[in-house]
């Protein structure tokens, strides 16, 4: 009987798969399929490098993503799920790392959000939310962090949650990766 209890307790914590895996290839009508960006716009300083549109094998979502390479020879690759919910994540690798490129990684990130066609808008400069929260956990870019930002962060009409990592990359030149997540829908 305790095991059907924990089963059924665990059971609606568990996330929805974005499109119900299923042997049939027909998918579900998906709410956000109009809504991805399918390019990228032209970003200052940069060019996009690689344009892939896929399907994930497993939820059989459909994934958008673009690799840009910056002129200083930074580069974000940015990947666009989406079915009945909305994933969008940007992992930045900056060549260099250091305070004033961590910012500018931390603004790139910013711009390249805005540029998706979805109602996610961030309330304040990405860069100043995250100087917050390391502030507030006595943090430094020497170090690996990662956080669930504050949902008073941003807004949107629908249901979302938003994180940031941070970590140095290993046996690396001084290279560190930013990962910036938002997931819309679903709740």
């Amino acid at each position: 009987m305790l095991k059907k209890i924990v089963f059924a307790l665990i059971l609606p914590s568990l996330p929805l798969s974005a499109c119900a895996a299923s042997n049939d290839i027909n998918l579900p009508d998906c709410s956000y399929s109009q809504k991805v960006v399918s390019s990228i716009a032209p970003v200052e300083n940069a060019k996009v490098i690689s344009e892939i549109e896929s399907r994930d094998p497993d939820s059989f979502e459909k994934v958008s993503t673009h690799i840009v390479e910056f002129s200083n020879g930074d580069i974000a690759r940015i990947e666009q799920k989406y079915c009945l919910m909305y994933n969008f994540e940007v992992s930045y690798q900056l060549k260099k790392n250091s305070p004033n490129g961590f910012i500018t990684a931390l603004n790139r990130i910013e711009l390249l959000i805005n540029k998706t066609q979805q109602d996610y808008r961030l309330k304040a400069p990405l860069s100043k939310i995250v100087d917050r929260m390391m502030n507030e956990n006595n943090e430094s870019t020497e170090s690996p962090f990662e956080h669930t930002l504050p949902v008073k962060a941003a807004s949107s009409d629908q249901y979302f949650q938003h994180f940031i990592s941070y970590r140095l990359t290993p046996k690396s030149n001084n290279e560190a990766i930013i990962t910036f997540q938002y997931s819309i829908g679903g709740a």
